[in-house]
């Protein structure tokens, strides 16, 4: 075993020739009086060299007297879970005479030879025990920079990272970094991992331009060093990749992830990740629609992860959702259930029955079996899904998710006894685990007035309504998007309850604020102005009627040829059901409308008219109104 010696041996006093013969035994004893954690019988260097001394008085030091950090920190740092292994053969050994407050004569006089700290510090999950090797390192070299000083710094912000204390571990990695940068250079390997862990601290943190700085210096750099095709190119932009993902640039985040999957194509012998890589492009384009695109990427992710691990297994099973997701949008709904089937088969063979992704799973069943309006299995399979977490206590919002489902399925079913305990149950669980003023309690406030508007208890629907108005303006502000839809909701109940004043005052804001958030030519507002044409021409205002109508007509026609998706649908109110239509609908309804106004018609000739203008706009417009 290497032991590093302070001083020449050729300039020791005789003294201390004299002292170093004195039994080792008896110093053994000593050195474990003060520091019982070294085990003599199960540590290979558990006999440790120490060198005690006379002083110029003649008086044996105690070992304690040359160690200036406290022994309560030195033993704190000595009983981490891994001071107790086996000292490594190749740790470096420290003098602990050096730290004899600067008393260079007695420094060179005591020589006691101890592991390195920092070789058990580096192994330890614990942060006290990482700042006691900090402590003693910076001591060991007068105050100066050290490799492994920066090192520990890393250490420290990674358990800071896992604590979730961010602000530390920043710190931590700002240290380290500084250090690397002034004894290594900027362009050195640990300098650029360092600034990786930096950015990825403050992603977790939510700076999410902070971040982004990191990640695109680190792509530079390793540009730079590397070349612009290297592997580890690629995992920066990745990186860069995730956080605007995070920001909610989806644009952004595939062109990052496509640029990081071109260079994984073109590693030798394969990249093991890029399964993982084509999962994220794939989900970039559902994200934005591309619903083509998004099953070329996952169906070459379901080969990769099939070559990688075979049939039975997570990733597998997880890739096939995905695959299920993409085909529910794009309308192939037997096939959809059918891999989504499969997939949940692989789940719970390789993950077992009580998996949060088998109940997430189980949770996209439930929506396909809503798709097919097969209710009741809806209902049973949401509730397979409740029981897969009810003992997973890091998974209440979901369950809550999921209940709000199974209130709106028997709402559907009719049976609003079973529908509003199940969303009420869902309520008190958000509350408990958000507070009142969250926009999840909004939504199941929203649910809930839903089905008391369904049952015709249309004065606790709109108690339930403004609540949720109440709420998204304490959260979001009084100018968002959802304040909009929540005034044009309770305007819709006053307007079913025959109360026009309230019903016109509340579209009128609404209408406002849509125009300030939306702008004048939005689709919702075409949509607000028809409403609030049909509800002036029942209080005989004929003139503010056709207003709101040309106005509303006119943003219409500009939509004209434009495919909406699932909201250019047709809703009959008289039997519940939809069919695909178009924009063309609405045209035809409000053409007519206008011109049987203009032509002074009475109000029973256009009864059929304005309500098939009113189903149009519902279901058109993807808007709140239809409360069923």
């Amino acid at each position: 075993m290497v032991r590093k010696k302070l001083g020449d041996a050729t300039n020791r006093s005789a003294s201390s020739t004299s002292a170093e013969s004195v039994d080792s035994r008896k110093h053994g004893r000593v050195w474990r009086s003060k520091f019982p954690f070294i085990n003599r019988k199960n540590s290979k260097t558990a006999s440790m060299s120490i060198s005690p001394t006379t002083s110029e008085e003649g008086e044996q030091k105690d070992i304690a007297e040359i160690i200036p950090i406290s022994e309560s920190a030195f033993m704190q740092l000595s009983l981490s879970q891994s001071v107790n292994k086996t000292f490594s053969e190749s740790s470096d050994l420290f003098h602990l005479g050096v730290f004899n407050n600067n008393n260079s004569k007695q420094s060179q006089q005591y020589r006691v030879c101890v592991p390195d700290p920092a070789d058990n510090a580096e192994m330890t999950e614990d942060a006290e025990i990482c700042l006691a090797a900090i402590e003693f390192l910076q001591k060991a070299h007068s105050g100066s920079d050290h490799i492994k000083i920066a090192r520990l710094y890393v250490k420290l912000g990674g358990i800071y990272s896992k604590r979730t204390e961010y602000g530390e571990a920043i710190a931590s990695f700002h240290k380290a970094r500084s250090i690397f940068s002034a004894m290594l250079g900027d362009d050195q390997p640990e300098v650029i991992s360092t600034r990786v862990l930096l950015g990825k601290a403050f992603q977790a943190k939510g700076e999410y331009d902070t971040a982004l700085s990191e990640f695109m210096m680190v792509r530079r750099m390793r540009t730079a060093v590397l070349g612009r095709d290297h592997v580890l190119v690629g995992e920066a932009l990745v990186d860069l990749g995730v956080v605007n993902w995070d920001k909610g640039k989806v644009e952004f985040a595939l062109r990052d992830m496509k640029r990081a999957l071109r260079i994984f194509r073109n590693v030798p012998n394969g990249y093991p990740n890029i399964a993982m890589t084509l999962d994220s492009v794939g989900t970039l384009h559902y994200m934005l629609g591309n619903y083509n695109k998004a099953m070329i990427d996952f169906s070459e992710a379901f080969k990769e992860r099939v070559a990688t691990h075979g049939r039975i297994h997570p990733d597998v099973g997880l890739t096939l959702v995905k695959v299920g997701l993409v085909l529910k949008q794009t309308n192939n709904i037997p096939k959809s259930l059918h891999v989504m089937l499969k997939a949940l088969d692989i789940q719970r063979k390789s993950l077992g029955e009580r998996h949060h992704h088998v109940a997430a799973t189980l949770d996209h069943l439930g929506d396909i079996y809503v798709h097919q309006n097969k209710l009741n299995n809806a209902v049973h399979t949401y509730k397979l899904a409740v029981h897969t977490l009810k003992d997973d206590p890091g998974r209440v919002s979901h369950v809550a998710e999921i209940l709000v489902k199974v209130g709106s399925a028997y709402k559907k079913i009719n049976e609003p006894a079973k529908a509003l305990y199940y969303s009420e149950k869902a309520l008190g669980m958000y509350k408990k685990l958000y507070g009142n003023e969250h926009l999840s309690v909004a939504t199941v406030l929203n649910a809930i007035g839903k089905i008391y508007y369904s049952n015709g208890e249309k004065d606790l629907a709109i108690k339930a309504f403004n609540n949720v108005l109440t709420v998204r303006q304490a959260v979001l502000g009084k100018h968002h998007p959802l304040i909009a839809d929540s005034k044009n909701i309770v305007a819709i109940v006053h307007w079913s309850k025959g109360d026009l004043g309230e019903a016109t005052r509340y579209f009128s804001q609404a209408l406002s604020l849509s125009k300030a958030v939306h702008g004048e030519r939005h689709i919702k507002v075409a949509s607000m102005l028809c409403n609030l044409g049909v509800i002036f021409e029942e209080q005989g205002q004929k003139d503010e009627a056709l207003e709101s109508f040309r106005e509303s007509l006119h943003i219409f026609k500009s939509y004209q040829g434009v495919e909406l998706l699932s909201r250019s649908r047709k809703y009959d109110s008289k039997n519940g059901e939809s069919s695909e239509n178009t924009i063309d609908y609405t045209i035809l309804n409000l053409e007519t409308v206008i011109r049987n106004l203009e032509n002074g018609s009475e109000r029973d000739e256009n009864v059929d008219n304005f309500s098939a203008l009113i189903d149009a706009v519902n279901g058109i417009c993807l808007l709140p109104q239809t409360l069923t």
